[in-house]
């Protein structure tokens, strides 16, 4: 079991970024360090956390429950641009990143470990969602996307904070707030950065750089990871290498590791390190700087810290009842596609709409193990007939990569 220390505890803000190389690169630990030195409230809130998150994982570890459902609201930040360009990015594009943020937090991600890799055991669905609210803080409705020409082409990180987010944001309570932008100066290449639980104010949230967010931009940091991390640590994860040589990122069951990965290591990646066993790093963690290609689970140690935090610092979230009648895993039918029959025997029909261009189907079972799948599917007709005739009788996940992005959709099987 790691030892738990606060002086190399957690970061405050991550700031990812990629330079020439297209290497993920963070502050994190020297911004942690700053607040952990400057901020008697945030060392005080940081202990306050930590000590609660204990009790909860001495109660609940690796257990699972009922799904939670996180609020978001996203805000554009622009210079005028008219919307789909530049950084005031579509809305289609904003719809990918929450599909591939409730792909990877469920477990349904396309690239999910197989159940005979090593690190498979450890892989967890954190049952967590997110869901565009429907409701502003003053109780109207919303597409949960708001846009802001703020007459400005691009910010530094403690610009967008002091001047960006008190004007824009909306309250931290009840909503998860992540901003699109882009990054100026010093920080041109950064990726995007988030705040711990704990940080009781206006900064609370996300931002990521608009050419990263969602499904779009620029590889390899294009297939919406840059947000799967920074939530991670908005929900109290840590980089699992500690920010140290062979560090401690609090949860047992990641791997030990000398530092960040880089690009899209082959397993396994330097095994005997030092500091972790035969099978080497877990560079397919979602808190690593592996490509977003590379990065494929979360573990049940870190599932159990980020619904600790749901449970105790951002448990208002979850109460403010502004995702009613909101679907967290989007529907098939918003992006013009429909399955049937549902429940289904033998065949099952998967229908688009004529813009609509089939890339990829795949078929999960209950524990997030692949079990059918077709790739490379465009077509005249624009239906697709997969045979489910082999499946066994239960319940399923279909999960359908097309051009206009992920959507994932129930499935029965009954004969």
């Amino acid at each position: 079991m790691r030892v738990i220390s606060l002086s190399i505890l957690m970061l405050v803000i991550s700031i990812c970024s990629f330079g020439q190389n297209q290497k993920r690169k963070c502050a994190s630990h020297e911004l942690h360090l700053k607040k952990m030195k400057n901020d008697v409230a945030y060392v005080q809130n940081r202990q306050a956390i930590e000590s609660a998150t204990q009790n909860y994982k001495a109660q609940n570890d690796y257990r699972s429950g009922n799904i939670l459902t996180i609020p978001v609201v996203v805000h554009v930040i622009h210079n005028g641009e008219a919307v789909g360009n530049g950084q005031n990015i579509s809305d289609a594009q904003i719809k990918s990143q929450i599909d591939v943020i409730n792909q990877d937090y469920r477990l349904l991600n396309t690239n999910a470990l197989p159940n005979n890799h090593a690190f498979y055991s450890v892989t967890a669905d954190c049952e967590i969602e997110f869901c565009l609210v429907n409701k502003d803080p003053n109780g109207n409705a919303s597409t949960g996307i708001t846009r802001h020409n703020m007459g400005k082409a691009a910010w530094t990180v403690d610009n967008f904070d002091t001047q960006v987010k008190p004007s824009t944001a909306w309250d931290r309570t009840k909503y998860l707030n992540i901003w699109v932008t882009t990054f100026e100066g010093n920080d041109a290449s950064t990726l995007g950065y988030a705040t711990m639980p704990g940080t009781n104010d206006a900064t609370d949230g996300v931002v990521i750089a608009a050419n990263n967010f969602g499904l779009s931009g620029n590889a390899p940091f294009n297939l919406g990871r840059t947000a799967t991390h920074e939530i991670g640590h908005y929900l109290d994860l840590a980089h699992i290498w500690g920010d140290a040589d062979c560090g401690d990122d609090l949860v047992a069951d990641t791997e030990p590791q000398k530092a960040e990965s880089a690009g899209c290591p082959t397993f396994p990646s330097n095994p005997n390190n030092g500091c972790s066993g035969a099978n080497g790093e877990m560079f397919m963690n979602y808190l690593d700087y592996s490509d977003d290609n590379c990065m494929a689970m979360f573990t049940k140690g870190q599932k159990d810290r980020m619904r600790a935090a749901l449970t105790g610092s951002r448990a208002s979230l979850l109460t403010a009842n502004v995702c009613a009648n909101a679907t967290s895993l989007n529907t098939l039918s918003e992006k013009g596609i429909t399955i049937y029959p549902n429940p289904a025997e033998n065949i099952v029909n998967i229908n688009a709409s004529s813009n609509t261009r089939y890339i990829e189907v795949h078929v999960y079972d209950v524990n997030g193990k692949e079990v059918l799948t077709k790739k490379d599917m465009a077509t005249n007709e624009n239906t697709i007939l997969l045979n489910v005739s082999a499946l066994n009788n239960g319940f399923y996940i279909v999960s359908i990569i097309s051009d206009s992005g992920i959507v994932s959709q129930p499935l029965t099987v009954i004969k």
